[in-house]
């Protein structure tokens, strides 16, 4: 219906928009068809491997995960935090620093590594501040 907000919400709590309804159409695919075209590439670009590592999580206590390593944004924890990640829970305690996408999902990198999130080899997916 083009409720942008609604639809930033949901992607942000971890709803997976790369799923198909019964007749094959994706989030973006409806979106465009009703008219509503900047908010179809945004859902677009939302989408994320429903499932790989990045899956979206199935229980509501845990928060999505995601590898757009070009759009992270660092944060600190205000409270404990239960990611999802490669069917596993990454737990981030309150007060450490995480990363984020520009959807507020947290960057989780190899064996649940998120500050900074790393790469099969131990090295950052992304340069950190410091």
């Amino acid at each position: 219906m083009g409720h942008e907000e609604a639809c930033w919400l949901l992607v942000r709590g971890g709803a997976c928009v790369a799923l198909k309804n019964h007749q094959g159409e994706t989030a973006s695919d409806i979106a465009q068809r009703k008219g509503h075209a900047a908010l179809a590439v945004w859902l677009t670009r939302a989408q994320l491997d429903p499932n790989g590592l990045w899956a979206a999580p199935s229980d509501p206590d845990e928060l999505p995960s995601s590898n757009r390593w070009d759009e992270a944004q660092q944060r600190h924890a205000r409270e404990d935090r239960l990611v999802a990640y490669a069917g596993s829970i990454v737990h981030i305690p309150s007060g450490a620093r995480y990363f984020v996408d520009d959807f507020e999902r947290t960057l989780i990198g190899w064996h649940g590594t998120f500050d900074p999130p790393m790469d099969m080899g131990g090295y950052a997916l992304f340069e950190t501040p410091t």
